[in-house]
């Protein structure tokens, strides 16, 4: 057989099985790459199927079977070439995947291992509200291994816990309850996810007892008193406005009591301010024996103290009980060399009877304290007729002066009859004040205010 074939006609002469099967690789290489990315099962039966016509086209023109024998092999071998390129892409595409996987399960392992050790306590819920998971901080907030609490409802660790299940975010505090018994204030942050029909919670919890031991102190210092721990002046005020307004809707009344330390600028002068801490602490812890429910002890600042009590006294008893308190204070305190005796002047008030606001309750209590002092009284209740600091009293005051000025002051004279002889013996003089506005002031009314100022000396001398 010669290297070379002819037509029937004898006029064309077909190139070398060499040079067919260089040209066929030539024409195959696109198609095999073109079929290559229309997915391997396509392309393979793509591929058949130009293989079929390629070997048709050639049966017809070299009318022969031989060169099907010469060409099959080069079909064979492009299919199997085909085949193979098509298990490396799926080889390839494998290991991708693989590779994906790996690092997916690495960021899995790597979110595990963040949330197992965050200092934030986590815990995983199923849809009935149980444990299935809590990190090592969530176990230290309840002094147990994961496994004591796994399977655990989540309220018998949160036993005032009441989850809304309509809402799918929580925020709020609560109080945690330990293997120990213990309550622990914690924060929640609690939310709902809904994962492939089926529900989860995830279970944010923080300790905040540092922070609510915080509070406390701050809430303490803003009403204590910082050198005797009696309550402050902010917070008796507070209280005040409180019995102002409980006596509005219940009728429930009160006293004020102010104490002012006598000649307690001397002792700090003479003995030092050291030594008028340890009196102000000293009484300060005497004070204390009276708080209770119902009444308050302040120090105001300074050496004056208050005491508002909502205890219903009589008059008898409230003066009983503002002995007490004098001598409590009255007690002597023992110093590094000496025993020193503490005096104070005290006033009283009470609610109704003498203010119905809280500046006129402060005023009337200050006002029977510096009479006790002016007195030397060991207290005194507030008089309202004894108050030259009421509007009557402030008016008449002011006006005294401009009636000195305009004669408005006269005498009237009361006679003097002997009742024996029923004779008149004499004249009484009796001096008036004509007010404009107020009417006839009598003497008792007036003369009291005028004496407490340097106005006495303008009053003109009868004889």
């Amino acid at each position: 057989m010669t290297s070379s074939r002819h037509l029937i006609s004898g006029k064309l002469f077909l190139p070398s099985q060499a040079v067919t099967t260089a040209i066929l690789l030539i024409l195959y290489y696109p198609l095999l790459l073109l079929f290559s990315t229309r997915g391997w099962r396509k392309g393979l039966k793509r591929l058949f199927i130009v293989n079929l016509l390629i070997l048709g086209f050639s049966i017809t023109l070299h009318a022969g079977f031989n060169i099907m024998l010469d060409i099959s092999p080069l079909i064979l071998f492009i299919t199997l070439s085909y085949i193979f390129l098509q298990f490396t892409k799926i080889d390839k595409q494998f290991y991708k995947i693989l590779r994906q996987k790996v690092a997916l399960n690495n960021k899995e392992a790597m979110m595990t291992h963040v949330i197992k050790n965050t200092s934030e306590g986590i815990i995983l819920l199923d849809k009935d509200l149980i444990v299935t998971s809590a990190n090592a901080s969530a176990c230290k907030i309840f002094t147990a291994l994961e496994d004591d609490i796994t399977g655990e409802s989540i309220n018998s660790l949160l036993p005032e816990l009441t989850i809304n299940r309509t809402f799918t975010h929580h925020q709020f505090e609560t109080e945690a309850l330990n293997n120990r018994g213990n309550k622990i204030p914690v924060e929640i942050i609690l939310n709902k996810l809904n994962m492939q029909n089926d529900q989860i919670y995830t279970v944010f919890i923080h300790n905040i007892s540092e922070r609510k031991e915080q509070q406390a102190v701050l809430t303490y210092q803003l009403s204590h008193d910082a050198l005797t721990g009696l309550k402050n002046r902010t917070y008796l005020l507070e209280k005040i406005q409180t019995a102002i307004e409980n006596y509005n809707n219940t009728k429930q009344t009160a006293t004020l009591i102010m104490i002012d330390l006598n000649n307690f600028k001397q002792i700090n002068d003479a003995l030092g301010h050291n030594t008028g801490d340890h009196i102000l602490m000293t009484l300060g812890r005497n004070f204390k024996s009276l708080q209770d429910e119902n009444t308050c002890v302040a120090r105001l600042g300074g050496d004056e103290f208050g005491i508002l009590t909502t205890q219903s006294y009589g008059k008898d008893d409230m003066s009983a009980y503002i002995r007490k308190i004098h001598r409590l204070i009255s007690e002597p305190i023992e110093l590094s060399d000496m025993s020193l005796t503490i005096d104070a002047a005290i006033g009283a008030a009470h609610i109704p009877d003498h203010a119905e606001t809280r500046n006129e309750i402060l005023i009337a209590a200050d006002i029977a304290m510096y009479k006790s002092k002016s007195s030397k009284q060991s207290y005194s209740i507030y008089d309202p007729y004894t108050d030259y600091h009421t509007k009557r009293n402030l008016a008449i005051s002011n006006d005294i002066k401009q009636a000195l000025a305009n004669n408005q002051l006269h005498l009237q004279y009361q006679p003097k009859i002997d009742l024996n002889t029923h004779l008149v013996t004499g004249f009484e003089a009796l001096i008036r004040w004509q007010h404009p506005t107020l009417g006839l002031i009598l003497p008792d009314e007036f003369i009291p205010i005028v004496e407490n100022s340097s106005l006495i000396k303008s009053v003109p001398t009868y004889t």
